[in-house]
């Protein structure tokens, strides 16, 4: 897709699109840290990214819940359904 409106004119109009769960989403996800730089960029930020393990992160950072698994979301539906 190239823009996210796109995608939900397709998915509003299309009879097709009656009832599946579509995904919209760039088809390279970028891992969290690759993602964070490559939005620091642009922005001239001269910063550093520190990854800590969770023991040394202060309380009021971490993260609720269970971040141990993988999310990995596919546009491929839409893509091959509705373009």
């Amino acid at each position: 897709m190239d823009n996210i409106a796109h995608a939900i004119v397709l998915a509003a109009t299309s009879l097709e699109a009656r009832g599946p769960v579509y995904n919209v989403c760039d088809e390279l996800a970028l891992p969290g840290i690759e993602w964070q730089a490559k939005i620091a960029k642009p922005t001239d930020w001269t910063g550093k990214f520190v990854v800590l393990p969770r023991e040394r992160t202060s309380a009021h950072l971490l993260q609720p819940g269970n971040t141990a698994q993988h999310v990995v979301v596919s546009s491929d539906r839409i893509r091959t359904e509705l373009l």
